[in-house]
């Protein structure tokens, strides 16, 4: 077998678990679904990656999710979460490839799930895990502001609401803001800027904490 037909053959399961791939798209937040399907487009797209390690592609997919985030006034976890969640779902992802072959009908009743929920579930970097927003109990670094707490709940829920256009007054006013929690979080924070969700040029914290994986199905389901 020739490389261009192992490659065809090694990416073909891939592929078909999230549908064709294609670029993430800059409008909303990413699903789980969205990010495996860029994961693989880049391995189309980009010859030069097809054979790079797995982590490799992980940094690339992760600084694209992480350039979507900073468009958004949502303080997000660090580029090395980002990347170990990225990651591990993705590890998820081939050991659910790997079990559909041999577990019948039940497999595909479960893949069946697991794509619905991949398809639904926001890719969630924010600090702020909290399930009700309007009464955050983080560190103010984590804090999402309220300008922003609609546009996060309707992509953890409905998903029907896109990121906006720039307002630059009420940038400067948010980078000020910014600017005081920086002084206060030097240590622990690393300051990039960005447009936000609600029509504003906006600033981003990203701070460096642990973020639990999203899965919603153990290794149990798949053996």
């Amino acid at each position: 077998m020739d490389r261009a037909e192992a490659n065809k053959t090694r990416s073909s399961v891939n592929i078909n678990l999230f549908g064709a791939p294609c670029e993430l798209k800059e409008m909303q937040l990413p699903t789980y679904a969205d990010i495996m399907r860029h994961y693989y487009w880049l391995r189309i797209e980009n010859r030069d990656v097809y054979f790079q390690p797995v982590g490799d592609l992980v940094k690339m997919v992760g600084e694209k999710v992480t350039a979507i985030w900073i468009k958004t006034f949502i303080p997000a976890v660090s580029k090395r979460t980002v990347n170990g969640k990225i990651k591990d779902y993705y590890k998820k992802c081939r050991l659910v490839e790997k079990a559909i072959h041999r577990k019948g009908i039940n497999g595909k009743k479960n893949l069946e799930k697991f794509i619905q929920i991949a398809e639904s579930s926001l890719f969630d970097i924010s600090a702020c895990k909290c399930k009700d927003l309007d009464y955050c109990t983080c560190d103010k670094s984590c804090e999402v502001l309220k300008r922003e707490v609609t546009f996060l709940h309707d992509q953890r829920t409905l998903r029907e609401m896109c990121i906006g256009n720039i307002d630059k007054q009420t940038s400067n006013a948010l980078t000020k803001t910014v600017a005081r929690k920086m002084k206060r979080n030097a240590c622990s924070s690393t300051f990039v800027s960005g447009p936000s969700t609600s029509g504003v040029q906006s600033t981003m914290l990203l701070k460096s904490s642990e973020d639990s994986l999203c899965d919603r199905f153990e290794e149990s389901d798949w053996n």
